[in-house]
Order: structure tokens, then sequence, then C-alpha cells
């Protein structure tokens, strides 16, 4: 809206000239707001393609299109307001981009269909508001008609505009998430001193000394950028350790996170401890490694296989690595070594859900929020409310839905359980240890053969086949359900004593319709009916027939429409 007020009664070259702004607005917000890391590449990239943007504005012919009559109220009005367009603009890449790394925590083309349209909505009712509100509507038939080519030719002018613009914006939000908003905004600003030049091609316009100008200057600031992120991608992702005993590679993946810090920090904090062990598990133990006073990470250290399994390390790493979801514990990055290896993940400060049910020592992160205090080991298990343990459930099915169907190829997780299960600052869910199974045996398929699980939530189908499929995720996920349900383990010792397990039990006094028997004593007086809808979907998940089992899509479905009931 403002960059069309702008154009009501502004030159031609001045529009253009303030428009050209938007570049070095943007690169003011991504430094504030995305921690875009500005070298000298970078800064030259701006400077040449504003200047090569603002060279067209100039060369553009003032006279002819400078509007007749128009006060300097008005000239300063719509200066104004091109000049806020540009900002306004530069702004909204940089927040998509903190939208996409910070806020949904997820980076994947439905993710940005869903941006693209929602945004193009509220853009249409706005326009069409705007267009009946205004009566200028009522001018649409006759402005058909006085289109050269008639009806037919105005309306697939019309269309055909609106589809290459729609076309254009998936392309900017689709380089936000790929790449970052400064470089979207220095692909979209190539364009103006590029088209002069097309013009020329198409249209056989005269090419002058100012045109070639515009033309060099953005080819060389564009191949600017490109070059720094040459530097980026390969360069310092093979930093040597400088350590006598063990010379390893450290790689680090791009996120807000890792940008303010540097390889060499690191290096000098892998030195890692028996005081600083924070957990223990089926692939290996997990150290707390501390960098500053706000900044710490889980590392899990995993032994060196053989020299088929380290041939793909590297490349499954990095698949999971571009995993980016708000419910997935992220990976920032690993470390190998002669004889181990070390993946670097975000710390989570609330432990396992293990932990919390159950007590004793958080398994996958630590009961603290400053990474300074020493490790505790909380012996007493919290007591988590009812909408606490709804909102657990949820994330943690929002998570492994994303893993079974949004990701290319598809992740079967292959270890879902409670310690497995991440809580961060506001007890939000987080799926931890997806795809290490894969990792350990990179050459089978994604159904694989590899033993995996933990017992008490491994699948029935699972002893017979040896198979890991989607299906088995969601049976360990309903037996999570159950535990969340009753506070009780499915290996609790009491079940083995009584030669029963966890899912027997609750599934005996769910068919009697006794619920309040196995519930947890702390959920006591909680809404009866909400209770029994996560029984019912948790004894869906435990179908004996994987086919009769729901996906988890369709189980994240159920949990959250009880929202409306």
């Amino acid at each position: 809206m403002l960059y069309s007020i702008g154009l009501l009664y502004l030159p031609i070259s001045t529009y253009s000239l303030m428009s050209a702004t938007q570049l070095a607005f943007n690169a003011i917000f991504s430094f504030f707001i995305n921690s875009q890391k500005f070298t000298i590449l970078i800064l030259n990239s701006v400077v040449l393609l504003t200047l090569s943007s603002c060279l067209v504005a100039i060369h553009s012919d003032s006279d002819e299109s400078k509007p007749k009559d128009i006060t300097k109220r008005m000239h300063t009005i719509d200066f104004l307001c091109t000049l806020g367009a540009s900002a306004g603009y530069s702004l909204l890449l940089s927040v998509m981009q903190f939208s996409f790394e910070i806020v949904l925590k997820r980076e994947t083309f439905a993710v940005e269909l869903d941006m693209q349209i929602y945004t193009s909505l509220v853009a249409t009712f706005v326009c069409i508001m705007g267009l009946f509100g205004s009566g200028e509507w009522k001018d649409l038939r006759g402005e058909m008609e006085r289109f050269g080519g008639g009806k037919v030719p105005y309306v697939m002018t019309l269309s055909g505009a609106a589809l290459a613009w729609q076309v254009s914006s998936v392309g900017v939000v689709g380089l936000i998430f790929v790449v970052s908003s400064l470089f979207s905004n220095v692909i979209s600003t190539l364009s103006l001193p590029l088209v002069p030049v097309f013009a020329v091609i198409f249209y056989h316009e005269k090419m002058d000394g100012m045109k070639v100008m515009a033309m060099l200057l953005a080819i060389w600031g564009f191949t600017s950028y490109l070059y720094q992120n040459y530097l980026d991608d390969y360069e310092p992702k093979a930093t040597e350790s400088d350590s006598n005993e063990d010379c390893g590679k450290l790689v680090m993946f791009k996120s807000t996170k890792m940008k303010s810090l540097q390889s060499d920090v690191f290096l000098k904090n892998m030195k890692l401890s028996n005081k600083d062990i924070i957990g223990s598990g089926g692939y290996g133990t997990v150290y707390r490694m501390t960098i500053n006073d706000s900044t710490a990470f889980a590392v899990k250290r995993l032994n060196r296989g053989s020299a088929d399994s380290d041939r793909g390390f590297g490349r499954e790493l990095e698949a999971m690595g571009d995993t980016k979801h708000r419910n997935i514990v992220t990976l920032h990055g690993y470390y190998t070594a002669p004889h181990y290896n070390l993946l670097i993940y975000e710390l989570m400060p609330n432990g396992s859900l293990d932990a919390v049910l159950h007590g004793g020592l958080h398994l996958r992160g630590v009961n603290l929020i400053s990474p300074q205090q020493p490790l505790r080991r909380s012996m007493d298990k919290k007591v988590l409310d009812w909408a606490s343990r709804y909102k657990i459930a949820v994330g943690a099915a929002r998570g492994i839905s994303y893993l079974h169907h949004d990701c290319i190829p598809h992740i079967i997780h292959r270890d879902i359980k409670a310690s497995n299960i991440l809580l961060d600052e506001n007890m939000e869910a987080r799926v931890s240890d997806f795809g290490l199974a894969t990792l350990m045996e990179p050459d089978k398929t994604h159904v694989s053969t590899l033993v995996a699980g933990t017992f008490g939530y491994l699948a029935p189908e699972y002893f017979d086949t040896g198979r890991a499929t989607a299906k088995g995720d969601v049976y360990s996920f309903g037996v999570v359900l159950l535990e969340l349900m009753t506070g009780k383990k499915p290996n609790d010792e009491a079940f083995v004593e009584e030669g029963t397990k966890l899912v027997t039990w609750v599934k005996a006094v769910v068919q009697e319709k006794r619920e309040e028997l196995v519930l947890d004593s702390s959920l006591q007086g909680c809404p009866v009916d909400e209770i029994n809808h996560v029984f019912s979907i948790a004894i869906m998940c435990l179908e004996p027939e994987p086919s009769k089992r729901p996906t988890m899509a369709e189980v994240l479905k159920m949990l959250e429409q009880m929202k409306f009931r």
C-alpha cells in the first residue's frame, strides 16, 4: 500500500531510487534481528548492488515521468511513504527469517507455502475491501473495454501478472529459509539493473554507458555475496583441532545460535571429563559442554565404528542438522576424532520426561537454567498437572509426525520412549535421538533390520520381524501416553513380579471402563472426558495389528481436537 501511494505522485526516478534502499535497510535489520554476520565481501555486495540500482533510477527520465501540479506536501508524503515501504518490506523479510529459525523452528516447503498462502489471503482481502470501499470496482468494465485486446486479454494479463507475482513471492520466501533474508533481497535487488539490459535485448532499446556500468556493478556485487557464501559453507567446516592427543574435525551447522560462536571456542571446550557427564544411553555418554556464562550444549559421545559406518557419518549428520522443528532437539554440529565422534545438541534445561515423571538423574539434560550451576541428581519426581502432560503429549506427537510425514526421506525414530522426550525451558516436548540407529548402520534403508528400541516400548511385531517401521513408532508413542497418564514405567518392577506389563494392565482396566484405577493419583479431579479420550487414543496406538494403528499425523490430529471438544 505504501509503495502504491509513493507511485502516485513521485517521479519514476525518485521512486526507483527510494525503492533501491530496501537492501540497505535489510542489511541493518538482518544484523540486529537475524545475527547476520557482516564481512567486507557482504558489505561490498550491499554497497555495489544499492549503487547499481541507484544508477538505474537516476538514469530514468525524471522530467517526463514527473506528475504535474504536485504540491510540496504531497511530494513529501509520497517520499516518506516510499521510504517507509522499503524499510517495512525489509523488516518483513527479516521477521520471516526470525519466524523460521526461532518461532516455528521448522524449515520445510509446506511451511513456506503456508506462510505465503496466509499472507496472500490477507493481502487479497485487504485489496478487495479497498476496491469496493473506494468504488473503483465500478470502473472495471470500462477498463476492460478500453484495454487494447479486449476483455479476454485483459483478464489473461491480470491472471498472468498475479501468477508471476505469486511464483516470485514463493521464491523470495524460499530463499529466506534456504539461505537468509539478506540473500533473498540481494536476488531481488539484482533484478533492478538487469531489467534495462533485457529491455535492450528484447525490445531493442538503446544501450548506453550508464546501463553497462549498472549491470557490471550488480554482477560484481552479486558475485561478492556468492563468494562469501562459498567461504561460509565450505572453508570453516573443516576446522582442525590443535590437540596433541587426537586431531579432529569440527563441523558447525548454520543457525542463529551458532552465528555468534567461533570454531576455536568449541575446540577449547572439547576436553570433556567425568564431572561433565549428565547421562548415558544406548548410543553413548552425554556431557554438558559450557561455552560461557549463558551458553551450554549437550554433547553425545559415540565410539567410532567400522570404516563403512564412518563413510556415511557426515552425510547422515548433515541430513539430521537440516531437520529443524520446534519439537525436535536441534543438532548444532559434530566433531570427529580418530577414536570417537561427538554430536553437539541443544541443551534442554528441564531434562527428560522420564526424569520428571519418575525422578533420578536427568538423562538428556540438566534441570537447571544456568550452565554455571553444578549438576544435580534429582531423586524426587516432579508433579506434572494435566495441562502440562497434555502439552507434552501434543508436542511429542507433533515432533514424531514431522519426522514421519514432512521429512524427505521420511525418518523412523526407532526408539520412542520417555527418556528420549526432552523438555525445554517452557516445558515443551522435544524429541531427541532420532536418526541415531540409522547412523550406526548407514547402509540400511529407513525400514531397518538393526536391533533398536527399548523393552517395554517395542511393538510386538518387532520381535517377529526385527523390522523398525513407522507403525512401530506409533506403538511406542502409545506406551509413552500410558506412562504420562499412569505415572508408571512400562518396565516397572511391580509388573515384572506380577508377570504382566503396563500395556496389558491398562488395556484390561480400560475395557472395564474403570480408567480411574490406573490414573496417576496426582491427576485425580482432572476432566474425566479428556482423560478418557487420551486413554482411547493410546489404546488405538497399541493395537496388536500394525495396519489398525493410526498414523502419527492422525494421532496428532486427535490430540489437538481435544481443544475444541
